[in-house]
């Protein structure tokens, strides 16, 4: 994360309640692609898009494709969107 590291770190506690170590791949990705996303978006320090992630595990070592990244980002808004509906609902 370079210098919006101090951002993505407040970020990444922030969400730690979600017990981040225990999610699969999927839902792992999902949330750093936001914890990045929302860095990238709250920093004023010279980051900025696009977001690039790597998948890698014993047995793979795979760069997200574009389309791969904006699934990430549609997937972090509908979730942004549904917390901001359940505050509201409150």
């Amino acid at each position: 994360m370079g210098l919006a590291s101090p951002v993505a770190d407040a970020l990444y506690h922030s969400l730690s309640h979600y017990q981040l170590a225990s999610l699969d791949m999927e839902h792992a990705q999902e949330f750093l692609f936001r914890i990045m996303y929302d860095a990238i978006l709250a920093s004023n320090k010279g980051v900025g898009l696009p977001i690039q992630m790597w998948q890698v595990t014993r047995t793979v070592f795979h760069e997200l494709t574009h389309d791969e990244i904006e699934d990430l980002k549609n997937t972090v808004e509908r979730w942004k969107d549904s917390e901001a509906q359940s505050r509201k609902a409150n």
